[in-house]
């Protein structure tokens, strides 16, 4: 029986420039080892990580979280069967949400064009639980069921919150959270330059390039205050700029 479906698609160029920009620290942040190993041997290796990419987006949707919502990328990860069929394997956090749910087998489905990744993943529950491969730490560790199965959403929720390496993710995701702005997109809609959008809404020029080219991402009050702005941009300016 289907226990959790997703979807999502990914820019490869967003990839290539994560790459181009960040290099190994953002490999190392999103993928594992042996994903890294498998991808860096193709030809376009921004293609293959683009397409797993989008796979742990949708694996994670398909756990009903969405990523750092109770998992991190490293939690989930594209692995191939014997047959050669790519599938996913939870790891951490991920494995015990998908106990919960009586995850047994993932149905993954990857394909890319020269600009887009997709990938759409299906859960299917069984007899039996993750799968494991021999010397994987989770396996030779063991798992309590009885603890994880007590787990509650709300404490699943405080755990992603306390955790400071989880990447803020859309609002879809995070029911209840304040969402993220695009700044950009925000400050082009209002028809000004970096330059105009900071002096206006009194925002550092330098912060506003790093939220607009993600070196930083706005925290809690930032995104309020975004959200704020998004809203009603004329009357915080009027507010910030009495008429004399």
């Amino acid at each position: 029986m289907i226990i959790g479906s997703g979807i999502d698609m990914v820019e490869i160029r967003r990839i290539q420039r994560s790459m181009d920009r960040y290099g190994s620290r953002f490999l190392n942040r999103v993928y594992t080892a042996a994903e890294q190993a498998y991808c860096l041997r193709k030809r376009n290796a921004a293609e293959s990580f683009a397409a797993r990419f989008a796979a742990k987006e949708a694996g994670a949707k398909a756990l009903g979280t969405g990523i750092s919502y109770g998992v991190t990328w490293l939690e989930i990860e594209v692995v191939r069967e014997p047959s050669g069929r790519p599938t996913l394997r939870f790891l951490g956090r991920a494995a015990q949400i998908a106990a919960r749910l009586g995850f047994a087998r993932a149905a993954l489905s990857i394909t890319h064009t020269a600009e887009l990744a997709t990938a759409s993943v299906v859960l299917e529950n069984g007899t039996t639980s993750v799968v494991r491969e021999p010397g994987d730490p989770y396996r030779e560790t063991g798992t309590d069921w009885k603890a994880v199965e007590a787990i509650t959403d709300e404490q699943i929720r405080e755990a992603a919150l306390s955790d400071p390496d989880s990447i803020p993710v859309p609002v879809y995701d995070t029911p209840g959270l304040i969402p993220q702005v695009n700044v950009k997109k925000l400050r082009e809609r209002l028809g000004l330059t970096q330059e105009q959008f900071a002096a206006t809404y009194r925002i550092p020029v330098g912060t506003l390039r790093d939220w607009e080219q993600c070196r930083k991402n706005p925290d809690a009050p930032a995104r309020a205050y975004l959200m704020v702005i998004a809203k009603n941009p004329q009357a915080v300016a009027e507010w910030l700029h009495p008429a004399a």
